[in-house]
């Protein structure tokens, strides 16, 4: 009773308020709105834009002054002390000036709302985020850098505000009480500083997308695209939002549209329809495909189309003499209304490449009709565009444009290229080349296998002479001869003898059929670092080469010196191997061998020395020989040797720096490679066929799965804060025949590790999983942040910085 008097008292106080401010201000009329929940109280409130006074509140009674008493039609927006906003269309005068809000949860529709979070800068990427001091999983998008996660409703409904924690990449992290449920859902984290905004989403009346936003002459930032639609928001300053004004947005295509606009009235959704601003604007997508044609014999032509067969109208054509390294292109698809002059001026665009050029009126011998055409080497950025790109756009007198889908361009565009730079049938780099001043001695960047490469020929259009491939501080090399005669059968041997001044040297080679290479087998061998050859490459003039006695080219030496010795200075291993955790004096490795008699189990115990000196598989482990924690460990490890399979392995926050992570399938068979995002979900990559090379560039704490080409898990792992290499071992996913449990005295606790000497892993103290991986040129056991020194005296185990384990052993 004393609380509803008191309830009672302050409303009549408000009363009294409110009918003292409306005899000083007869113009004025009071709004009074009840709120829900009751305890709501109000901060600011806005109509049509425009800053209201909140004039009193009391209980759930909030009393709002409006300026004009006439006004009827109004977009009211709510913002309230404990962070949640509300937007409402209201016709004021039916409601009588008297209206009822919910800032909570109904309990009516969907039990599940998907949240949406994006930075307000496009540069900016989520991390990591957390909502109300728990960790929020979440699913990324490879095309946005917006993230999305699912709410669902409690007893009391949604649960809506809170403070929302997030780690950001290219910014300081983000943590602010928000309202989750706000603007559809959508919760902006704002990198600059806070003020009032409404999110104003602007509709394509086309099908062109919406790429740039100005407001009464000021650029609107877009915060993200939905389809050819955009949002972006519109600030209020002292007095609020200025609902009325000139809006012009740009599009895609180039084309452009405004209008004078009630941004208010129409509760921030408006619609812009482009204006094309070509006097002809054709797109050729739909029913249209890449095409190569090649020569048929040594008189014809090579092509490349862009055509719809089933209508017979190309789009762009080009034709090359093969080996003549240059091609023309007709730009087909301009439409006869056009009426283009026989000069003309195109400027292209496709990608991050353009260009201009001058262009003759001419027939394409593959094409439909008369169209511009020009000519270009094959060496020019144009097909770069054309293969990489996904639309190619040409403007012909600043009045005309074309626009091509480059989808399914890569491959044709390539073969193109190729056969243009190539004889018929026939290899590009024979004969006398010495004089050639495009052949160079290069050590082009390294495959996506992390090999490494030297190459005589042009690597810009795929000229190759010879080219060479190592493993690092593997010290064998595989070369392939590219300059040999043509219609050598696969599988054959044959002697490759090279002569400099008066030097010569002989390497065995088999011939093999190579994609790309289509005039036959060409020679490939195996040879080591140290090999007669390179010296005599290094140092001479001239090379020249033969193929069972057929004398097959001749090269310049010029630059060669450098470039060879750069190439075997990485292919050799280092002339002082490093020792232990990547030279790390805390992590090293103790170069004694114990101390049991077994010289074999000594061995595998050092787990810094099991993968490079393999011990004796027919070794037996003498379960009972062990102290109790060890064979404990060891017949927990026979009940699940797959123990690896069974961890979260998902992704840790440590910091936004990106490493280099490596994958060496040594397995013999294809293995899939997942990502592991930080709510467990499994991400296809690729897959890594036997003996090559994945090679990534992700965050430190990256969690991965590799599985076997059946589906079966063989092991996870999550990167450390270095570059890494993870070797794929032929025993993972089943148990390890020479595992060994060693027991260790952690300042009077017990600790066992248990070690899998051939697939590279161990398991400490039943809790900490790591892996034998090459760490920044080093060999370390890792787990994310966990790092180990495991030997035959001491286990020294560091996680995230810390000592977490400093044993001796037993």
């Amino acid at each position: 009773m004393q609380k509803l008097n008191s309830i009672g008292a302050k409303i009549g106080v408000a009363i009294l308020s409110i009918l003292f401010l409306v005899q000083g201000a007869a113009a004025a009329r009071i709004l009074t709105i009840e709120t829900k929940p009751a305890n709501i109280e109000l901060q600011s409130a806005f109509i049509n834009g425009q800053r209201a006074d909140i004039v009193a509140q009391a209980g759930k009674y909030a009393f709002i002054e409006l300026e004009n008493e006439n006004q009827c039609y109004a977009t009211l927006s709510l913002i309230a002390k404990n962070g949640r906003f509300l937007r409402k269309q209201l016709n004021l005068c039916d409601e009588e000036w008297q209206i009822a809000l919910s800032f909570g949860d109904t309990g009516s529709g969907p039990s599940v709302r998907t949240i949406t979070i994006v930075p307000s800068q496009e540069n900016v990427r989520i991390l990591a985020l957390s909502f109300d001091g728990k960790p929020q999983p979440f699913t990324a998008f490879a095309d946005s850098n917006r993230v999305e996660f699912d709410i669902r409703r409690g007893p009391s409904g949604f649960k809506c505000v809170g403070e929302l924690s997030a780690a950001l990449s290219g910014a300081d992290n983000f943590k602010r009480t928000v309202d989750l449920c706000a603007f559809n859902n959508e919760v902006i984290l704002d990198v600059e500083p806070q003020r009032y905004y409404e999110i104003l989403t602007v509709r394509s009346g086309g099908d062109d997308k919406v790429t740039g936003i100005k407001l009464n002459g000021e650029k609107l930032n877009i915060i993200r695209h939905i389809g050819n639609d955009a949002r972006t928001r519109v600030f209020a300053d002292n007095s609020g939002i200025n609902c009325t004004g000139n809006l012009e947005v740009n599009f895609a295509s180039g084309a452009s549209g405004e209008g004078q606009l009630d941004l208010c009235g129409s509760n921030f959704d408006v619609t812009i329809t482009p204006k094309p601003k070509f006097a002809s604007d054709t797109s050729l997508r739909a029913g249209y495909s890449w095409r190569f044609i090649p020569a048929q014999n040594e008189n014809d032509i090579a092509a490349l189309k862009f055509e719809a067969r089933s209508f017979n109208r190309t789009g762009v054509s080009a034709v090359c003499q093969p080996g003549s390294r240059q091609a023309t292109i007709y730009l087909d698809g301009f439409p006869a209304r056009a009426n283009l002059p026989r000069r003309t001026r195109i400027d292209w665009t496709t990608g991050r490449y353009n260009g201009v050029v001058n262009g003759n009126r001419g027939q394409s011998p593959v094409g439909s009709r008369a169209a511009p055409s020009f000519s270009r080497s094959t060496s020019d950025r144009l097909w770069k565009g054309l293969i990489s790109g996904a639309t190619f756009t040409a403007i012909a007198n600043d009045n005309h444009r074309l626009m091509l889908s480059l989808s399914g361009s890569a491959g044709p565009v390539r073969e193109f290229v190729q056969a243009c730079n190539t004889r018929f049938n026939g290899p590009s780099v024979y004969g006398d080349v010495s004089d050639d001043s495009s052949l160079k001695w290069s050590t082009p960047p390294s495959r996506r296998d992390g090999d490494l490469r030297l190459v005589f020929g042009d690597v810009r259009t795929d000229r190759i002479g010879i080219e060479a491939r190592c493993t690092p501080q593997d010290d064998v090399v595989r070369i392939m001869f590219a300059s040999a005669p043509r219609g050598l059968a696969s599988g054959r041997n044959v002697n490759v003898r090279w002569n400099v001044g008066d030097d010569s040297g002989r390497v065995r080679a088999v011939t093999r059929s190579v994609e790309g290479f289509d005039w036959g087998a060409v020679p490939i061998a195996t040879i080591d670092t140290r090999d007669p050859m390179w010296r005599a490459l290094a140092l001479g003039n001239l090379v020249r080469w033969s193929v069972n006695g057929e004398q097959t080219a001749t090269y310049s030496l010029k630059g060669s010196g450098a470039v060879i010795r750069r190439f075997l200075s990485g292919c050799r291993p280092p002339a002082q191997p490093d020792i232990g955790d990547g030279g790390d004096d805390d992590f090293g490795v103790d170069p004694d061998r114990p101390s049991t008699g077994n010289e074999t189990v000594d061995t595998i115990i050092n787990i810094f020395d099991l993968i490079n000196q393999q011990s004796d598989s027919n070794v037996n482990i003498n379960i009972n020989t062990q102290t109790a924690a060890a064979r404990q460990a060891l017949n927990n490890y026979q009940a699940n040797p797959n123990y690896m399979c069974d961890l979260s392995a998902n992704s840790q926050f440590m910091g936004n720096r990106a490493v280099s992570i490596g994958f060496k399938n040594d397995r013999g068979r294809a293995v899939e490679v997942y990502e592991i995002g930080p709510n467990g979900q499994r991400q296809f990559l690729r897959e890594v066929p036997p003996s090559a090379r994945l090679q990534l560039t992700r965050s430190a704490g990256q969690g991965f799965e590799v599985r076997a080409a059946n589906g079966g898990c063989l092991t996870t792992m999550v990167a450390t804060n270095a570059d890494i290499e993870y070797r794929i071992n032929p025993t993972m996913g089943r148990a390890d025949p020479e595992v060994v449990a060693k027991s260790y005295n952690c300042s009077g606790r017990q600790v066992v590790a248990l070690i899998e000497p051939n697939k590279g892993t161990a398991l400490v103290d039943g809790d900490y999983a790591l892996h034998r991986a090459r760490v920044n040129g080093g060999f370390a056991n890792v787990w994310g942040n966990v790092r180990a020194k495991i030997t035959n005296q001491e286990l020294v185990l560091e996680e995230g910085g810390t000592t977490r384990l400093s044993c001796r052993a037993r």
